[in-house]
């Protein structure tokens, strides 16, 4: 939706549920919630809202982050996928506390289950899914923080130790 706005801005649900092939339902309660983040402005004509990528100014990082989502849409083959793989890292507060304790320091398997309170299973699970998505690094039992290139990785990498907090 952020890549159909960005080409076109401007579009109402409708269009972006059109172009999209989803239902109008889904597409404006994602809208909305892009909005509420500050990654949208909505202004209604009429009967209909439209929405275009201005980001909301009282959110100093909706600027950085549709700044950075500009730049992969414009340039990016595969944008979405990419920028899906990227956006989905830290979704969850346990792999932003992970990418915290790591950002400070390398630990071993058993010293961040202990940093963390997190059961093997879950640590392992959101372990891989950070080393999936390039922003853990590990040997045999050290693992460690890293940033995968690009502007909007380095910006959620930059994030996700204070949205732990």
């Amino acid at each position: 939706m952020l890549r159909e706005l960005i080409h076109k801005p401007g579009q109402t649900v409708s269009e972006i549920a059109r172009t999209m092939k989803l239902r109008r339902p889904i597409v404006s309660i994602h809208l909305r919630l892009l909005a509420a983040r500050g990654l949208l402005c909505a202004r209604r004509r009429g009967a209909r809202v439209h929405y275009t990528t201005e980001p909301d100014s009282t959110i100093p990082e909706a600027k950085l982050i549709v700044g950075a989502l500009r730049e992969i849409f414009q340039t990016e083959k595969h944008s979405a996928q990419y920028v899906f793989r990227l956006a989905t890292a830290f979704t969850h507060p346990r792999r932003q506390a992970i990418y915290e304790a790591l950002h400070k320091t390398d630990c071993s398997f058993t010293a961040l289950r202990r940093q963390t309170a997190m059961s093997s299973r879950a640590l392992r699970r959101h372990l891989h899914k950070l080393a999936k998505r390039g922003f853990v690094a590990a040997t045999s039992d050290t693992y460690w923080a890293i940033t995968p290139p690009g502007r909007l990785a380095k910006l959620l990498a930059d994030l996700a130790p204070e949205a732990a907090r």
